[in-house]
């Protein structure tokens, strides 16, 4: 397998000036992922159309100044915990914590303090395949959050034209853990349009109803229902974008 990838600095952090790297993997085919050790950010993916010509399906920023003051945590792996924890508090063992408010009156994406995608991860190149394991240590009480938590996010690009992200953990007292990648796509290219001509199909036997405030309540099969998406679909949102809705095409 011909696996081309290139080291290069991509800036030096404000607040430690500890340096950044950007990583590019690219495969056979001439398709490109680029990341970087801040946040094991996923930057970018560069992707042959149709008419093999390279397009960058994935949002993202130029400068690291501009990933360091993002809010939204842009292509980067979040958590502890990703998504809302109501009022900030969970229990485990029968043990009550408590965590920052940053999305009052609620806890997101592994707070302000000790988020995943504001740390600088440690990285090593597989030794075989075209991929890059990042690791990081998230320490006891970090965010408020219990145990030491050891973790790997393996990136790896194949042959196929398949961005594989791969997510390990290992703590040594019980906690809640569900990180994840927070990148977003658009298959016509960065900021070309809207995803209304996607064509999209969702593989799963299951879903979350939600309440009032977004929270899931429970877990649903979705088999004989409207929500039943393991056939393809597409959005439709009308042009003032008061409303969205999904038009099954198969």
């Amino acid at each position: 397998m011909l696996r081309l990838i290139t080291i290069e600095q991509f800036g030096m952090t404000k607040a430690s000036e500890e340096r950044v790297v950007k990583i590019s993997l690219t495969n056979n085919n001439g398709m490109k992922i680029e990341l970087l050790n801040y946040g094991a950010i996923l930057m970018s993916a560069l992707v042959p159309d149709r008419n093999d010509i390279l397009r960058d399906i994935v949002l993202g920023f130029r400068t690291l100044q501009e990933y360091e003051s993002d809010a939204y945590n842009i292509g980067a792996i979040i958590g502890r915990v990703a998504g809302h924890i109501s009022n900030g508090k969970f229990a485990v063992d029968s043990r009550e914590y408590e965590l920052g408010l940053n999305a009052p009156p609620h806890h997101m994406n592994g707070g302000r303090r000790g988020s995943l995608s504001k740390k600088l991860w440690n990285y090593e190149l597989l030794d075989e395949g075209n991929g890059v394991c990042f690791t990081c240590i998230s320490h006891d009480g970090e965010g408020g959050y219990p145990g030491q938590v050891h973790l790997e996010v393996t990136y790896i690009l194949t042959n196929e034209n398949e961005i594989i992200i791969d997510y390990r953990a290992s703590t040594n007292k019980s906690t809640i853990l569900n990180i994840a990648n927070n990148a977003y796509f658009n298959l016509n290219g960065e900021g070309k349009s809207s995803l209304n001509d996607h064509i999209i199909q969702l593989c799963t036997p299951n879903y979350l109803p939600a309440d009032e405030n977004g929270f899931a309540t429970d877990l649903l099969d979705n088999d004989n229902n409207q929500l039943d998406y393991n056939h393809d679909f597409c959005f439709e949102i009308d042009e003032l974008n008061t409303s969205r809705k999904i038009r099954h095409i198969a």
